[in-house]
């Protein structure tokens, strides 16, 4: 590593000010972003269970390819039976793992695969420690309908929690969806 003395032909040092002040903005934007950065937290589950339409919780890797594949195919099954649609990803990965994954399958010749990064584009990391807690890391994709019924919220908040697991054809996302939208 060079040091300070000896710098390669043209380059000059920066005066020690401008490296303090250089530091502070990239500290400042760092914390920025981390603070702009949403996830999808306890907050946010709680919030669509006391919420009057039902949702899709889908969560994905990229490191699970299925799971980002999978993602136009459990929307089309959300969208046919009314359901909302809530992506969200693996938050211990870095963020430019999951901008990356999305510019791969966005540019997929495969048109289902296209459709599957436009159904992520609004994916956030996941953040809730009652979703960590439910399996929501164990396999992905891993989803949950989040939903009101005669005034009881389904999924309830323990481990009998209905979730579906693993990447799935047209009519399995349909059958499990239907499933649970209309359990007692």
């Amino acid at each position: 590593m060079p040091s300070l003395h000896h710098l390669p032909a043209g380059c000059q040092a920066l005066p020690i000010a401008k490296v303090v002040n250089i530091t502070i903005i990239l500290i400042a934007a760092c914390a920025y972003s981390t603070l702009a950065t949403a996830c999808f937290s306890d907050e946010n589950w709680a919030q669509l269970q006391s919420g009057s339409r039902a949702t899709l919780v889908y969560v994905w890797s990229p490191r699970m390819v299925l799971s980002a594949h999978n993602a136009a195919t459990a929307l089309a099954a959300a969208d046919a039976q009314g359901v909302q649609f809530a992506a969200v990803h693996d938050g211990r990965l870095a963020g430019q793992e999951i901008i990356d994954a999305l510019a791969q399958l966005a540019q997929h010749p495969d048109p289902k695969a296209r459709a599957s990064a436009a159904a992520l584009q609004a994916t956030q990391p996941l953040c809730s420690p009652l979703l960590v807690d439910r399996d929501a890391l164990r396999h992905f994709p891993t989803a949950w309908v989040v939903q009101r019924s005669d005034g009881k919220v389904l999924p309830k908040n323990d481990k009998q929690h209905y979730a579906i697991v693993g990447a799935m054809p047209d009519f399995a996302w349909d059958l499990s969806l239907r499933q649970r939208l209309h359990q007692p």
